[in-house]
């Protein structure tokens, strides 16, 4: 086994996600290449991969956080809030890279942006209180596709109806 250089002053990233990369024994040729690719398909600049992970921004971060999941193409894909953080660019790359880089594999996605997970489920599961429920298609979840995915929602969780009178003074 190799030892693992965390910091380099070249490429400090390459460092940081071949330490995921090692972790699932994928050599270091092909990891370089994966991080390229990665790098290119989510960061505008390229001298991004030059910075320190202190100096970026939390949709930096986010990217960067996807690429480290991804980099050993995992069959079964546990995303926590995946678009938080992310511009509209970065988030629609991301919808690519699910349709269509990581096709035949799981994607599990929690998520409060409804619009956008409209964009990738085919299922929805809606837990409440630690409670599954409703799990069905995305399609039969709106009502045979008519993509109210808000009002779908909110007919089953049944939410509290504020009154705004009751907040006089912002009137």
């Amino acid at each position: 086994m190799q030892p693992i250089q965390i910091f380099s002053s070249k490429n400090l990233q390459h460092s940081n996600i071949s330490v995921f990369s090692h972790a699932y024994n994928i050599k270091q040729e092909i990891t370089t290449d994966k991080i390229t690719e990665l790098f290119n398909f989510f960061f505008e600049r390229a001298d991004d991969i030059h910075k320190r992970i202190s100096s970026y921004s939390f949709g930096m971060k986010q990217k960067l956080s996807i690429c480290a999941a991804i980099i050993h193409r995992p069959n079964i894909l546990l995303l926590d809030e995946p678009f938080s953080g992310l511009d509209p660019f970065s988030c629609n790359q991301l919808i690519k890279l699910l349709h269509s880089h990581l096709p035949g594999r799981i994607h599990i996605i929690a998520s409060h942006d409804l619009t956008l997970i409209a964009k990738v489920a085919t299922h929805i599961a809606i837990i409440d209180d630690s409670r599954f429920v409703y799990f069905d298609s995305l399609e039969n979840f709106t009502r045979k596709g008519r993509n109210e995915i808000e009002t779908s929602l909110f007919e089953i969780l049944k939410p509290k109806e504020f009154n705004t009178e009751s907040i006089n003074f912002i009137l």
